[in-house]
């Protein structure tokens, strides 16, 4: 979503049928392989970590303690989209935007 490389990281064995497609969707697809990066709106969080964290922390832990902009913006200025990392729902910008997933919205 940031522009970079593109790879989906669920068990897609194990994910619910409602998510089967959020990664293949073509607008998610073509803006991965733009090469245009995504903007953080704010890279600053407002409640850095005590420590830094690694991907097997977490696994080991069974949660997700890594700290990423909640916020970004489309290069081209036509939106943004909200990013939830956490293993439960939160509320952006007023909207409730799923566990682990992103989710569009306009400008």
């Amino acid at each position: 979503m940031a522009g970079g490389a593109f790879f989906l990281s669920d068990d897609l064995r194990a994910l619910e049928m409602e998510r089967m497609t959020w990664g293949l969707e073509p607008a998610v697809v073509a803006q991965g392989r733009s090469g245009l990066t995504m903007i953080p709106e704010d890279p600053f969080p407002a409640a850095p970590p005590d420590t830094l964290v690694t991907a097997f922390a977490d696994l080991f832990a069974g949660t997700s303690t890594h700290v990423l902009p909640a916020v970004w913006r489309l290069p081209n200025g036509e939106g943004r989209v909200l990013l939830n990392i956490q293993d439960s729902p939160q509320q952006i910008e007023g909207t409730r935007v799923p566990a682990r997933s992103a989710l569009p919205v306009s400008p």
